[in-house]
């Protein structure tokens, strides 16, 4: 199965490069993944993505998808990653080994999530409920949480306060990287959660929302590294294949930027 999701992904304390969580949309994103084997590390992790936006789930394609990814990864952790907590329901009922465990996806505007709510306590009942969905069947529940909450006037978030409700947190930090304020999201994180820094989101594929160019990308992933983030996701789809790269070559062979 792996190390276990806190272990790895909310401590600070593991030396060298940081983890890749790096999303598989489609079977188009696996045959390009199997072309990175030489840039992906044991223990990084994949997310096989059913249900985002508008759509149900399909547990067929996300057991299929994990399937081949555990035999040319076999020391790589799977999860699904879907939104909206019917589609957790789902998706936990029909899953099974190599997925060990789920990605809950919150934010808002999405038609298959009309629970999210801005509201700590709404949201907090949300995740105890994902999480328990996904715990009666044996896995582990990720609160994958809309970073909009750092810098909202009106919904300030304290995420931290939302670590017991899951098995772990992330928080989709990609429009404050997009906005020029990574540094400022980063202090806000690093005040809420200490050295147990959970992970963070960086978008590398031109022309989805949010993305940067490669440059940034590398500068954002060594200013988590000094920050002591143990790991990061990598947001990409098949049309980004060379950013990833990238990306995960820099990992590989160079040190943080002074």
């Amino acid at each position: 199965m792996g190390p276990r999701l806190g272990d790895v992904m909310s401590e600070s304390k593991l030396p060298g490069p940081m983890i890749a969580i790096i999303p598989v949309t489609d079977d188009a994103a696996l045959q390009t993944v199997l072309t990175l084997k030489d840039v992906i590390v044991p223990g990084d992790w994949f997310l096989v993505t059913s249900g985002g936006v508008n759509r149900p789930a399909s547990p067929a394609k996300v057991q299929g998808l994990a399937t081949q990814l555990a035999e040319a990864f076999p020391q790589s952790p799977l999860y699904a990653f879907t939104s909206g907590v019917a589609n957790i329901e789902l998706l936990s009922g029909a899953l099974h080994p190599p997925i060990v465990g789920l990605f809950y996806d919150y934010e808002p505007n999405y038609p298959n999530e009309p629970e999210f709510s801005f509201d700590p306590a709404t949201t907090a009942q949300n995740l105890r409920q994902a999480t328990g969905l996904a715990g009666a069947h044996g896995f582990r529940l990720v609160g994958y949480l809309t970073g909009q909450a750092l810098f909202n006037p009106q919904h300030m978030w304290n995420y931290a306060g939302f670590r017991s409700m899951a098995d772990a947190l992330v928080i989709q930090s990609q429009s404050a990287l997009k906005n020029g304020r990574w540094a400022e999201a980063l202090d806000r994180i690093g005040s809420q959660f200490g050295t147990a820094k959970p992970p963070v989101q960086i978008t590398v594929t031109p022309g989805l929302p949010n993305a940067v160019d490669i440059p940034t990308a590398i500068g954002a992933y060594d200013e988590l590294t000094r920050r002591g983030f143990s790991s990061v996701v990598l947001w990409w789809v098949p049309s980004g294949a060379a950013e990833l790269r990238a990306l995960l070559e820099h990992r590989r062979g160079g040190s943080p930027a002074p």
